[in-house]
């Protein structure tokens, strides 16, 4: 790989993102914000999170699209994310496929991605394949094989993403936590991936899956490589890539051009640290004005308790104001917490507007977090739109799934750009061939 490096600059009214591979540059623009919050890395951060538009200056690699495939897509925070990560290499995204069980968020990904098809569907439902142990190291008996639904996407696709369920991974829960057998639907991302022959498949999920009973990671691993695919096992830390929270995840990329680690976008893509100030305090002010800004409504008891963090000036609930299930040690300490301006906000879950679910209370207003807040604290731009497809309000539950279970798309920007820079095309001068070559990879 060519060397890499990420530089952010104020030019006139606009601040810009320079990519440089050995001697090409790949810049794209946003216009700066009115107030400048210190470094051009955090005017960027800050310009994307408002919903300014971003515009790549140069001539495109290619007209022709990079289709995509999203598993388990949700409301569409990794597709969000892969389409910037395309767009910062002259390159485009076409959503070809979103699945998910949830029509609300498919709703609202179709309202804002634009995909050709959506599928409301289990996904484990929609291929069939078995395991095969060969010599110690896991293979499919046969090819796995699609239904009716997907076999028009069957080389179409270059690149397939996936973040399966992780509650039954997730450190907060204690019950069936690494054994739970909703954990197997992990590998029906790399069997569906494979059967659309796509060249590029990455897999989300929380850190504790690679703790997993049934030792999905490995497997999925074993999948790849016996295709033919080079695999990296990341993790990464929201924060790292301008993301206001303490979010950890795990992402598996599998590329059919090289290895995703060897590009050195994990490192050269690393952000200085993006505060929840930053990130949220300009929305103050809009409470109220729409549900996505109204915060909840709480009890009497919390009302109190928020009080007394105001009062106190304090950040974290002493145990004596606590309820007696969150006192003497309890296990999550940060509920009933108050946020830092300048620090960063805890993992934002389905719980954000509930300070008992929590660190979820504002940190200069007397109330939890609204569901605006805890998209902009995700890294949603405020030019994604959480709303049905006819223009109609969601309900606060929708909200709160929505926004808690999303990938944040800063976050799934790095994957999917590690595994764009395996292409041979970015190792060379010849560039004007990249997708190309990607449809070629597909067709073999």
């Amino acid at each position: 790989m060519s060397s890499l490096s990420v530089e952010y600059a104020r030019a006139g009214k606009n601040v810009n993102r320079v990519v440089s591979i050995g001697g090409r540059q790949f810049k794209t623009a946003l216009c700066s914000p009115e107030t400048s919050r210190g470094s051009a890395c955090s005017d960027w951060m800050t310009s994307y999170l408002r919903g300014n538009p971003s515009k790549f200056l140069g001539d495109e690699i290619s007209k022709e699209p990079l289709g995509l495939v999203d598993l388990f897509s949700g409301c569409g925070g990794f597709s969000l994310g892969a389409a910037l990560a395309a767009q910062a290499l002259g390159l485009t995204i076409e959503p070809l496929l979103a699945v998910d069980i949830d029509p609300v968020a498919l709703d609202v990904y179709s309202r804002n991605l634009k995909p050709e098809s959506v599928l409301t569907s289990s996904v484990n439902t929609l291929v069939d394949y078995q395991l095969w142990s060969d010599d110690g190291r896991t293979t499919f008996a046969r090819q796995p094989r699609i239904s009716a639904s997907m076999l028009s996407f069957v080389g179409r696709t270059s690149i397939v993403i996936g973040g399966p369920p992780c509650q039954g991974h997730s450190g907060f829960n204690n019950h069936t936590r690494g054994k739970d057998d909703r954990n197997q639907l992990y590998l029906t991302v790399p069997a569906i991936g494979i059967a659309l022959k796509a060249p590029i498949i990455i897999v989300e999920n929380v850190y504790n899956v690679l703790n997993d009973k049934f030792k999905v990671v490995q497997h999925a691993t074993e999948l790849f490589e016996s295709n033919g695919y080079s695999v990296a096992s990341i993790k990464l830390l929201a924060s790292s890539y301008g993301v206001a929270q303490t979010r950890k995840r795990h992402f598996l990329v599998a590329s059919k051009f090289g290895c995703a680690k060897t590009t050195g976008a994990f490192d050269a893509f690393r952000t200085e640290p993006f505060t929840t100030g930053q990130a949220i305090l300009d929305l103050a002010d809009l409470e109220g004005a729409s549900a996505f800004d109204r915060a909840a409504r709480l009890s009497e008891k919390n009302v109190q308790r928020i009080k007394h963090l105001f009062d106190n000036n304090s950040y974290k609930l002493p145990n004596e104001v606590r309820p007696d299930c969150h006192k003497d040690g309890h296990t999550y300490p940060s509920v009933y917490g108050r946020l830092s301006s300048d620090g960063l906000a805890n993992t934002v879950t389905t719980g954000f507007a509930s300070p008992g679910r929590g660190r979820y209370v504002h940190p200069t207003k007397e109330r939890a977090l609204t569901a605006h807040e805890a998209a902009r604290l995700q890294g949603f731009p405020d030019s994604f739109s959480f709303s049905s497809s006819s223009g109609r309000e969601l309900t606060s539950k929708a909200y709160g799934k929505l926004i808690g279970d999303a990938v944040p798309p800063p976050l799934g920007f790095i994957p999917v750009m590690a595994a764009l820079l395996t292409h041979p095309d970015f190792n060379t001068n010849q560039q004007s061939q990249a997708v190309g070559h990607i449809a070629e990879a597909q067709a073999a």
